[in-house]
């Protein structure tokens, strides 16, 4: 299993093997570095998308897309950009011909439109959705995708980022 991110995966890659040993599976698990996902995506002759690993585990974030709606964007505008992000995620699994398990984009904690942003176009977490719906229509059979979403609703986790503790991990003490 090779392993990119845009976010830190050293926990999950340690937990990785464990969860297959109980399965009675070895594993070796090829991870990247913090925040590769988006460089790698740019170059799909990297070593990382050739490497001898069978499976690719894909945790890309919300924060990398490139059309989140501005506030005066029009319906059909804002659906166009939807596609646009989605045929980018498309076209590099038609060009991977391996197995790929990816996690689909994660909701925003910041929203334009408060309490309609999810259910209201030009709203962050609609798009977002709306680009995930896309993936998810479109996915071929060697790409399975995990809807962080539906995670996120089941577990009772209504903030996926938590920007004050995230900014106290980073302070120099």
């Amino acid at each position: 299993v090779s392993i990119s991110s845009d976010y830190t995966t050293n926990y999950l890659a340690d937990l990785l093997p464990i969860f297959f040993a109980n399965h009675n599976i070895d594993i070796n698990i090829t991870e990247t570095s913090f925040g590769s996902l988006k460089f790698l995506t740019q170059d799909l002759k990297n070593k990382f998308w050739n490497d001898d690993n069978e499976i690719l585990l894909l945790i890309p974030s919300s924060q990398d897309l490139k059309f989140m709606p501005k506030f005066d964007d029009s319906l059909k505008k804002i659906k166009t950009n939807a596609q646009k992000e989605a045929d980018f995620w498309i076209n590099i699994w038609k060009k991977v011909k391996k197995n790929i398990v990816q996690t689909t984009f994660d909701p925003i904690c910041l929203n334009n439109l408060g309490y309609l942003d999810g259910v209201k176009y030009g709203g962050y977490i609609h798009y977002i959705r709306t680009v995930n719906s896309i993936l998810i229509e479109s996915q071929p059979s060697n790409v399975d995708l995990i809807d962080i979403d539906t995670l996120l609703i089941k577990n009772n986790n209504t903030k996926w980022y938590d920007p004050k503790i995230y900014n106290l991990t980073k302070q120099p003490w």
